[in-house]
């Protein structure tokens, strides 16, 4: 039976998630943006229906607000902080109105001071609307397939932008296609006019982006099949799950499979177990989508994220439920605390530096183009012509970085191998000659002079920059100029049919 929370324990909990929201707003403002953060940034410049490696919804994000708000790092990360907070509190509505406050309370304060769910309040990537949207997209599905029907609509709405953020939203699609297999009410189900209404609807608002790449030649599935083909090892095997465990931290990592129950009751009354059978099913197809492609696949940290949407529903649920059991009421807490005490002092440390920087701390990728904006602005606005166009070879976030700093008056390209993904310079720039003109390439550590001497006629070295942090070289960038430049922009990689 659920219990109330105390005053004292609601006057803590509140604390403790005010300060990690003043430390959220003060890192949003204060850290330099990441490289991909810049690059999607980019994409809102010229928005569009599709992009060769995801889709529109976050550009269009930051189309519509960018204009009010500007292009500081904090207007940049302000639709993560606050649609996160945002879905905390539906989150928290949704629990409490059938599970009680203390389940609430839970999951709320996961929403709020998990690994995951904090780096997504900071990091403005592809995945943080992936999951809002994809978060109300299961709480007004499950209310569609337990409370009125008319709620699938509403689901079906924010499915589909949770797709259109990320394709992988669509395996929540695929989860409830599965719940509805094995459920004992799956005839109910198929004849339910407004759940298939619901899910075409969801295709409608993907449409765009289908449309988009059917026009392109499919750029977007070269992009997955590029990543997806990378061969998995035991350490990429081995890391990614350890990445896994260390974004739900480990006790709730551990919980989320705990929770993972199916029962197939015909007891319209049992709510719970209607609601955690859901959340359960499509965690379980999420999961072993991801198991089968870390066995392949060699995934970044991040692919993992859609599972989290229907498990950070479930999990909350379950905790309640064993509250007086496994010592939870004294695990739980404590484990929020430790992963709140961890978060706070790696953002404090990326701030403020708190141990001696060295070459491999996972800080510095916030400071690895933070020369960028310094020393090699003022050598562009000192010593280069502005009419000489900057290249680098299989690297996006070098261009990116120079576009949004420097704003050149042409704009950067990044010239790429056949292995390399596709990026959206080559979209963009496709027509672009620069066969026989003179350029800069600035490239990072180095690693092309090979290529070019190949495609220059003639180079030299003009400048070489070191990126600094606490008298450590985090990063280094070297600029060439290149006379009568040989090679030219790749054709955007396609699938042609």
């Amino acid at each position: 039976m659920q219990h109330n929370l105390t005053r004292k324990e609601i006057f803590y909990l509140g604390g403790l998630v005010f300060v990690a929201f003043i430390l959220k707003c003060y890192f949003s403002y204060k850290a330099p943006l990441l490289d991909d953060e810049v690059y999607y940034y980019l994409w809102s410049k010229k928005p569009d229906f599709g992009y060769p490696e995801h889709g529109p919804f976050l550009p269009w994000i930051y189309a519509l607000i960018s204009p009010l708000l500007g292009e500081s790092a904090l207007a940049i990360r302000f639709f993560g902080l606050i649609g996160m907070q945002f879905v905390s509190v539906a989150v928290f509505l949704f629990m409490k109105n059938r599970f009680g406050i203390r389940t609430a309370w839970t999951a709320f304060l996961i929403y709020q001071l998990l690994p995951a769910t904090f780096t997504m309040s900071i990091v403005s990537t592809i995945d943080t609307p992936m999951f809002i949207f994809g978060t109300l997209a299961l709480l007004f599905y499950a209310k569609g397939f337990f409370e009125n029907n008319y709620f699938f609509y509403v689901g079906g709405l924010f499915l589909g932008i949770a797709a259109l953020s990320k394709v992988s939203a669509i395996w929540l699609g695929i989860g409830m296609l599965f719940y509805i297999i094995i459920s004992v009410r799956r005839l109910e189900y198929l004849k339910n006019f407004h759940l298939w209404i619901s899910f075409i609807f969801s295709a409608l608002i993907y449409s765009p982006f289908l449309i988009w790449n059917y026009s392109h030649d499919f750029p977007f599935l070269v992009t997955a099949t590029n990543l997806l083909s990378r061969k998995s090892s035991v350490e990429s095997f081995i890391m990614f799950w350890i990445s896994q465990i260390l974004l739900l931290f480990p006790t709730i990592f551990i919980l989320c499979f705990h929770a993972l129950k199916i029962k197939r009751k015909n007891n319209p009354s049992e709510n719970r177990t209607e609601y955690t059978t859901f959340f359960s099913v499509l965690g379980i197809v999420a999961l072993m989508y991801i198991f089968y492609q870390s066995l392949k696949s060699n995934l970044e940290a991040n692919w993992g994220g859609f599972a989290y949407i229907s498990l950070l529903l479930l999990v909350p649920i379950h905790i309640t439920s064993i509250w007086k059991k496994f010592r939870m009421s004294y695990v739980f807490p404590g484990s929020l605390i430790l992963s709140t005490m961890l978060m706070f002092t790696v953002l404090g440390h990326t701030l403020f530096g708190f141990w001696e920087i060295k070459k491999n701390d996972i800080t510095n990728r916030y400071y690895a183009f933070s020369s960028f904006p310094g020393e090699i602005k003022e050598f562009y606005d000192t010593q280069l012509k502005p009419e000489i166009r900057t290249i680098s070879y299989n690297n996006y976030q070098i261009p990116s970085m120079l576009e949004y700093h420097l704003k050149p008056l042409k704009p950067s390209l990044s010239i790429n191998g056949p292995d390399y993904h596709p990026v959206i310079f080559e979209y963009w720039y496709q027509d672009i000659e620069l066969t026989g003109q003179d350029l800069y390439i600035l490239q990072k550590n180095s690693n092309e002079l090979q290529r070019i001497s190949k495609d220059c006629e003639d180079y030299s070295l003009l400048k070489k920059f070191s990126t600094m942090r606490d008298n450590s070289i985090i990063s280094e960038f070297y600029l060439y100029s290149c006379k009568q430049f040989s090679g030219k922009i790749r054709k955007l990689p396609t699938l042609l049919f």
